[in-house]
């Protein structure tokens, strides 16, 4: 089998990924991935079908609209039980919380069970 980086959402092998990171669960089962050279936040359904959920795929630090939203460099991810995702960006220092319906927003009160599971995630350059 031949693994090709990239971008595009997708049925199964149809889908590609650029460096992802660190996954999260839901508790539909749901698994939400941290795309870190793509710049994106992507899901998974239990069916395999792979979607974009967040990040315009320029790599910059922009709030708004899930789907225009920038991200840089996207690394850990973790969903709390409401179904917010929190992801962190090392290199921005920031934590970000993706809320469904609303938007990405820099969230500098993030839930604690999640801030915990990020804090737990080592960014890529931490020895």
């Amino acid at each position: 089998m031949t693994l090709l980086r990239g971008f595009s959402d997708g049925q199964g092998t149809a889908a590609h990924f650029h460096s992802p990171m660190n996954l999260a669960v839901n508790r539909q089962g749901d698994v939400y991935v941290a795309d870190f050279l793509n710049h994106r936040i992507r899901k998974i359904t239990s069916h395999g079908e792979v979607t974009t959920i967040a990040g315009s795929g320029a790599a910059l630090f922009a709030d708004g609209p899930a789907m225009a939203a920038g991200f840089y460099q996207p690394y850990g991810i973790a969903v709390d039980s409401e179904g917010n995702l929190f992801v962190s960006e090392p290199e921005a220092h920031r934590i970000r919380k993706i809320t469904p319906g609303r938007g990405v927003t820099e969230n500098s009160q993030a839930h604690s069970s999640a801030l915990n599971v990020l804090l737990l995630i080592r960014a890529p350059y931490e020895h």
